[in-house]
């Protein structure tokens, strides 16, 4: 949908699309452009926002917001050097402590599919 304007990281968002739709079966809703921020994808699962995506002219980002308990195991997490420092530096809100990841590598996307599962195990194997 968004992928062409991607540029290199056009590959990420595939396999972090993909991602979503094989385990977790989930069609994202598209949020047109509001203002000067541009359109969202939002992944919803049992009235839960699991994943929004944030395409920008050559790269993305994706943003999960972790509640109390989801941050407290996502600390015992091996993530990569740059998500664990955004999850170290973002506030813990009263309704969780909101992640926005400038998806940079395939690192990154794994990063992201631990911390979905965090806050919903897969309906599917992957």
């Amino acid at each position: 949908m968004f992928a062409a304007g991607l540029g290199r990281a056009e590959p990420l968002w595939r396999d972090l699309t993909a991602m979503m739709n094989e385990r977790y079966g989930i069609e994202p809703t598209l949020i047109p452009a509001r203002g000067k921020s541009g359109p969202e994808l939002k992944y919803r699962k049992a009235g839960r926002t699991l994943l929004t995506l944030l395409p920008r002219e050559g790269s993305f980002t994706a943003l999960v917001v972790l509640g109390g308990a989801e941050t407290k195991h996502a600390f015992g997490l091996g993530l990569g050097r740059g998500v664990r420092r955004i999850l170290e530096e973002a506030t813990q809100y009263h309704d969780g402590r909101w992640l926005f990841i400038t998806v940079k590598s395939k690192r990154d996307v794994r990063d992201l599919v631990s911390l979905i599962a965090l806050k919903r195990r897969p309906d599917r194997a992957a």
